[in-house]
């Protein structure tokens, strides 16, 4: 029996149900006000199914950031897995090994540096002590020669006037008083000449037995060496410390961990297997971000409008909307064909998805036909029918129809109504067929205008 006929004799028998109670029941005088819209015109939009297929916004290669031995892999391809999670680890012993040898060569560092400096810091209190030993026998060398110097210039000085008076002697300027009075300061100016001289050997015999300057000079110049083997300390820590850093970041990554949430595409890798540095060991795809692909022919995607929402439908027919994000510029010369990307929420799909799954796109190739529509408030369901109230003359009266997609809040109708048709959307829930009701919307008795 064909979807016609069936429509018809629930139709019938909807109508002598309505019939029989409308002549069994009495209603009252006074009409219900009930809100009411009218049956419209739309023009339909007409589209064409292309197969796509879901893809992951994120992907990607994860490498092996050190090389070795596969010690140990935690996943298979289609686990999910965290941000984070160990995926298989590389030599871990090795580089567990390379880590603590490191760490130990810092030690080692750290401690000849301390020694350097605590031997420069020694060296440099020595070097103190000898300079605050300026006023030592050293020191007063030059002070004595000096001394010296000075008591034989002044030696001389009187020893040459003295030649010149006793030069004088048989002339009637001889001055007997004054030439003895240079005698007894010539005496007095020889034993502190002797006086300076024995305190110039006294300051060098203590100088050569001190060798204070000998001393001082060694101490500088130890410091010197001393300050560079601390400077050489110190690059070797800062060097031990780089080691270190190093052999630690090899041992994180020798733990291969996911970058993102995300599903296992792929594994390149076997236990026991040699990696080298960069090796792809497995692909990760996110499975949170996706997007749709699909290819459409170029003659129709061209017509396409970025932003545009279309409606998109699983391979267990769940539809939901999606949005045009991109559309290819590059034809492929093979399928005549644009790759065209759209955007849509995942929470907008009831279920769990999975990247490579197939989505069938409505693709729109411009407008229809025109068909007429009701409020989608209009709609009773009553035993597995779709009736409608319409105001009719005052009354309601109950009508079958059925509906086609949803355009909106609206229905398309393709049997039971016509344009222009007053249908009840509010109060609709309890009104009885032949029951007098009065649209809100309108001023006049409930008649249509």
């Amino acid at each position: 029996m064909s979807k016609v006929n069936n429509f018809f004799i629930k139709s019938i028998i909807l109508l002598l149900f309505c019939f029989l109670l409308f002549s069994n029941q009495s209603y009252s005088q006074s009409a219900t006000p009930v809100e009411t819209d009218f049956v419209v015109l739309q023009p339909l939009n007409q589209s064409i199914p292309v197969l796509g297929r879901l893809i992951s916004l994120r992907e990607a290669k994860v490498p092996a950031t050190v090389q070795g031995k596969i010690d140990k892999i935690f996943v298979e391809v289609g686990d999910k897995v965290k941000k984070k999670q160990v995926l298989a680890v590389i030599d871990l012993n090795l580089y567990k090994w390379l880590a603590k040898k490191s760490s130990a060569g810092v030690e080692a560092a750290k401690a000849k540096l301390n020694n350097a400096q605590a031997l420069t810091n020694i060296t440099k209190l020595e070097l103190s002590r000898l300079e605050e030993l300026k006023d030592s026998p050293y020191f007063e060398i030059e002070a004595a020669k000096a001394t010296l110097d000075n008591a034989r210039a002044t030696t001389n000085l009187n020893r040459l006037e003295l030649t010149r008076l006793e030069s004088l002697k048989s002339s009637p300027a001889f001055n007997v008083s004054k030439v003895e009075d240079l005698k007894s300061k010539m005496v007095a100016l020889e034993a502190n000449e002797a006086i300076a001289k024995a305190n110039l050997n006294i300051a060098l015999q203590n100088e050569k037995l001190l060798n204070y300057k000998a001393k001082y000079e060694d101490m500088r110049n130890k410091i010197i060496a001393l300050l560079a083997n601390e400077k050489i300390a110190k690059a070797n820590l800062n060097s031990a410390l780089q080691d270190e850093k190093v052999a630690m970041q090899n041992l994180e990554r020798a733990e291969v961990k996911a970058s993102f949430d995300g599903i296992i595409e792929s594994r390149n890798i076997e236990l026991g297997e040699a990696v080298g540095l960069g090796f792809t060991l497995f692909s990760l795809v996110s499975d949170t971000m996706f997007e749709i692909e699909v290819d459409v022919p170029a003659n129709r995607a061209r017509v396409l409008n970025p932003y545009e929402e279309i409606i998109a439908e699983t391979s267990d027919n769940i539809k939901f909307p999606a949005t045009i994000r991109s559309i290819g510029v590059r034809e492929n010369s093979s399928t005549r064909t644009l790759q065209v990307r759209l955007s849509f929420e995942a929470s907008s799909i009831s279920r769990s998805i999975n990247v490579g799954e197939s989505i069938t796109v409505a693709i729109p190739i411009g407008p229809g036909v025109v068909a007429a529509t009701v409020h989608k408030d209009a709609i009773l369901k009553r035993e597995g029918l779709s009736l409608v109230y319409i105001l009719k003359d005052g009354v309601a009266q109950i009508k079958p129809v059925e509906l086609g997609d949803g355009i909106g809040d609206r229905f398309v109708i393709k049997k039971g109504l016509a344009e222009g048709d007053e249908v009840v959307i509010k109060g609709n829930e309890r009104l009885r067929p032949g029951q007098k009701i009065s649209s809100l919307n309108n001023k006049d008795d409930g008649s249509k205008e």
